[in-house]
């Protein structure tokens, strides 16, 4: 990949050399703190030296070529897929699953590779950096008869000969980040966060996309977009947002957020009736989890404050995450810490709580779980601070082993330029590509 001008750099480097760190948001300022990265320069090392508790459950999660073969980069005529972050699973039906990408790099790529590569030489056209990355993407994941799962299709629009989002912004210059989603009926519910590329990761708002008709071609969705209340702090107050994940249980959808940022997120739950979803005149009106004020147990309270929701016992707080009803274990969850590289993961007999932490289930290898990068061959901006960084860790269960898992995880920049990405891009396969890992759960160690 070649240098591109400076007008070119400053929108794409939003978009691949940022910090997306789980965690670290509502999509935390695009910097790490120096202090944060100081404090913990020196104690990053490869996994094995790592200190933390491995998984009381007994698992033990591992890369999973088959599994990553499904979702890798595709040589196609013209402009192909080559990365892309999120990666949510949502099941419309049981043979189809279409999955959320956020930023999506776009551009050529070779399959023709040295094994046991499956793909090599990815290439964004250096005249058309601002038409190679658009804001979000979908995949549509398919079994065939025999239920074997089908490589995961990637999708964006094409308008006027460029490529576009599918969940287009509102506004001029707008981002769109689907983050969660769930079925309801015949449509299918977004939570997403809206950004510009001035802001970086800080959200200016969160909003539901409903498609109404999700099973046709992403192409051809039809998206109506309504604001969410609470949304987001107010300049100076504590941040608040409600794209973590969306939970069907019964006649509500449960919306999973996070309050605050970085090591102090805490998890904070709403939820909304469903019985009017699919009408025209759809308006969310959730109620929240909040503290009671006599100082009994925590309700729900249409009328809560932000500073009076209730955080949920045990949970960290994180900006994307998936919750999976697991039949040995109850309810699942996975995190990867922030300036963290190891998953770990989180059980509970009831969604709301109380959650357990149950260890790390993966350690996340080299070349991300190193130091800081200091051989620039080009003065770079912050360089000799340029640092990977691990994060989205979700599970789905579409493609787990019977009573195991099945997790991605993805990797960014914690710092750099846009050269700094794209060299990581050329010399690492695995950069911004969602990473597989699948495990079972030891036969002794199984049940609540």
């Amino acid at each position: 990949m070649e240098v591109v001008p400076n007008r070119r750099r400053i929108r794409a480097l939003a978009l691949v050399g940022t910090l997306l760190a789980s965690g670290c948001a509502p999509r935390a300022p695009f910097r790490a703190p120096r202090e944060a990265y100081d404090a913990t320069r020196e104690e990053t090392t490869a996994p094995q030296d790592v200190p933390g508790a491995p998984s009381a459950t007994g698992l033990e999660l591992a890369p999973d070529p088959a599994l990553q073969a499904l979702i890798d980069p595709r040589r196609h005529r013209g402009t192909t897929w080559l990365g892309g972050d999120v990666a949510t699973s949502i099941p419309l039906s049981r043979s189809r699953w279409v999955w959320l990408f956020g930023d999506t790099i776009l551009g050529r790529v070779e399959d023709r590779c040295p094994p046991p590569r499956s793909y090599c030489e990815r290439r964004v056209d250096p005249d058309r950096v601002e038409e190679s990355v658009v804001g979000n993407s979908i995949g549509t994941l398919r079994f065939d008869r025999a239920g074997r799962p089908q490589p995961i299709v990637k999708h964006w629009r094409t308008v006027r000969g460029a490529p576009e989002a599918i969940f287009p912004g509102e506004i001029e210059g707008e981002i769109v980040w689907p983050l969660a989603g769930v079925r309801i009926g015949r449509a299918l519910l977004v939570s997403a966060s809206r950004h510009t590329r001035e802001g970086g990761l800080a959200p200016f708002g969160n909003v539901f996309l409903r498609v109404t008709n999700p099973d046709d071609p992403p192409e051809r969705w039809r998206t109506t977009s309504h604001p969410i209340p609470y949304a987001l702090a107010s300049p100076g107050t504590t941040p608040l947002a409600w794209t973590t994940g969306l939970v069907r249980l019964g006649d509500h959808v449960y919306v999973i957020g996070q309050q605050d940022v970085g090591f102090d997120a805490r998890t904070v739950v709403a939820r909304m009736p469903v019985g009017d979803f699919e009408q025209p005149g759809w308006t969310p009106r959730p109620e929240y989890l909040a503290r009671a004020r006599d100082g009994g147990p925590p309700s729900w309270r249409a009328d809560a404050a932000m500073t009076e929701l209730a955080p949920v016992e045990g949970l960290p707080g994180t900006s994307e995450a998936v919750f999976e009803l697991h039949p040995d274990l109850g309810w699942v969850t996975f995190q990867i810490p922030p300036l963290s590289f190891e998953i770990r993961m989180y059980t509970a007999p009831d969604l709301l709580g109380p959650w357990s932490e149950r260890g790390t289930v993966y350690w996340i290898p080299p070349p991300w779980s190193t130091e800081a990068q200091v051989d620039c061959p080009t003065p770079e901006l912050a360089c000799g601070f340029d640092r990977f960084a691990t994060y989205a860790a979700k599970s789905h269960p579409e493609l787990a082993p019977p009573g195991g898992f099945a997790v991605t995880w993805n990797v960014n920049l914690a710092n750099g330029t846009l050269e700094t990405a794209e060299r990581a891009a050329e010399e690492h396969d695995a950069f911004y590509v969602p990473q597989f890992v699948s495990g079972l759960l030891p036969v002794g160690s199984r049940g609540r």
